[in-house]
């Protein structure tokens, strides 16, 4: 499964995380945030903790580091597109909106 944004705190995001486990019966193995934005990032030091490969725009990768904030481990400029159960997932940056960083 897929988280794409967390929680604004790790045991927030932990709960999410184990209502995945326990009521979809899958496990989250990716993460990709919308923007750098502590409603959207807040929980990535739980999901490093777990193990859960995370994707970012490279700008919000730029910004968390600069805000101090856990930093998501992959990279992407323009987009992105990752396999979850064979199926795409893709994401893309289309310009800021909300956030400078933000993607769809």
């Amino acid at each position: 499964a897929a988280l794409l944004d967390t929680p604004i705190n790790d045991a927030q995001t932990e709960m999410v995380v184990n209502w995945v486990t326990d009521s979809l019966h899958a496990k989250v193995t990716t993460f990709i945030p919308n923007h750098w934005h502590g409603d959207c990032i807040g929980g990535l030091g739980y999901l490093q903790k777990k193990g859960v490969q995370s994707y970012a725009n490279q700008m919000t990768i730029d910004l968390a580091k600069e805000k101090g904030l856990p930093v998501p481990e992959h990279g992407f400029t323009d987009s992105l597109t990752v396999s979850l159960d064979g199926m795409p997932l893709q994401c893309y940056y289309l310009g800021g909106g909300h956030a400078t960083d933000n993607i769809v």
